[in-house]
């Protein structure tokens, strides 16, 4: 008995740090939200839509993170530690119309590692460390239209940094060190 109540105490405690899959709007999302997980589980349906990770110890996105869920129209990385993203961290993820990674502990824009989200219609960096927008900060994001800011420390934005997002339609940078914008 006391063998079997063990078992299923572990078992309970791998559950409980399980992530939760449900289907929201037609959408199958994975629900990792505070699970003080380190790293994407492998573990998911591969034909997940969204990926919410909110509230988890992840500190760095390595090549290929999200290699086994190619259909992923969503990520939510919001209020990590990530410092640090692999330039083919998003390789595959030809769907991806949503990137938030919020509250996170960046201190310049990842540009090399949006080259593989030319698809990505939302972005945003809000809460993040970042000091300056360079004028290829964003290149790889052409049918971006929406990009968030807000929070961050902002000091300056070179004038060509928007150059060639057509499809733009709003930029918030609310609450920022801005003394100037060109």
């Amino acid at each position: 008995v006391y063998v079997l109540a063990l078992l299923c105490s572990q078992t309970l405690d791998v559950l409980a740090h399980k992530c939760q899959v449900i289907v929201i709007f037609s959408l199958k999302t994975a629900r990792c939200d505070d699970l003080n997980l380190q790293s994407i589980p492998k573990d998911l349906d591969r034909d997940i839509k969204v990926l919410s990770f909110a509230g988890n110890g992840l500190t760095y996105l390595g090549v290929d993170s999200f290699k086994r869920y190619l259909s992923l129209q969503e990520i939510y990385l919001v209020e990590n530690h990530v410092h640090s993203i692999s330039p083919d961290a998003f390789r595959g993820l030809r769907n991806l119309q949503i990137l938030d990674l919020e509250g996170n502990r960046l201190k310049h824009i990842p540009s090399p590692s949006f080259k593989h989200l030319s698809s990505v219609r939302s972005l945003s960096l809000k809460g993040n460390p970042i000091s300056y927008i360079t004028d290829d900060s964003l290149d790889f994001l052409p049918n971006i239209e929406e990009l968030i800011f807000e929070n961050c420390w902002l000091k300056r934005i070179d004038p060509g940094a928007f150059h060639g997002l057509e499809k733009l339609q709003e930029v918030n940078i609310v609450n920022n060190e801005l003394t100037t914008l060109d």
